[in-house]
């Protein structure tokens, strides 16, 4: 079969585009916010758990480094990064011991990745907190539905870092607005990069984190 294509076709990532940045508010369930809710405060009880970690510790002080200051925090503590820094020391304190949530749909865990993205982002963009809520359950929807599509009989790695982007990037997307062709742009990007990254023969190096591979603390 051949796909003939022409001025009027769209791919996938431009039709999931369209309907993330065309959502209102209203358009979200008050189920979906209360579920949303329930993973942030396991979010933070993940994250308290973590926070003194070596790990953790070890990439709040790499953010602090290589990132600039900004208005995002970095959670139980009084310090601020950049959107980018504070998402990712966040994400490490919440992730660290593996007790974050999980999705069985997905096979990994979407709150350590989107919920830090997303709060940092709604910080940097004066969101309230509906909307903050209405952008995680944004972000978990598409990102574990892509996780969900795949064929896991051949995947290499079970990793969330090979589909959790794509949520952060969709929560964000619709937090700041953009045009359907930013996030269908983006989400392109991820899906060119992300099967390439050698997560798996870095789940070998000797580190403080988890070796899920292996099954090794």
């Amino acid at each position: 079969m051949i796909l003939v294509l022409n001025e009027t076709t769209k791919w996938t990532s431009e039709r999931l585009a369209e309907h993330v940045c065309h959502l209102k508010s209203g358009d979200i369930p008050h189920s979906a916010l209360s579920s949303a809710s329930r993973c942030v405060l396991d979010a933070i009880g993940a994250g308290i758990a973590g926070f003194q970690s070596p790990a953790a510790k070890v990439v709040r002080q790499f953010c602090k480094e290589f990132f600039s200051k900004g208005t995002a925090s970095v959670w139980f503590s009084d310090k601020q990064l950049s959107t980018a820094g504070a998402a990712m020391a966040n994400s490490a304190a919440v992730s660290v011991l593996d007790v974050d949530d999980g999705s069985r749909l997905a096979c990994g865990h979407p709150g350590a990745v989107i919920i830090p993205a997303s709060l940092a982002l709604a910080q940097a963009a004066g969101a309230s907190g509906r909307q903050f809520l209405s952008a995680v359950a944004i972000g978990y929807q598409v990102a574990v539905n892509i996780a969900a599509s795949r064929d896991l009989s051949k995947l290499d790695t079970y990793s969330t870092g090979r589909w959790g982007a794509y949520g952060v990037a969709a929560a964000g997307a619709w937090l700041y607005g953009l045009n359907p062709s930013v996030l269908a742009h983006a989400s392109r990007l991820w899906a060119t990069i992300l099967p390439c990254s050698p997560l798996r023969v870095m789940a070998r190096l000797p580190t403080m984190l988890r070796k899920e591979s292996h099954g090794q603390p």
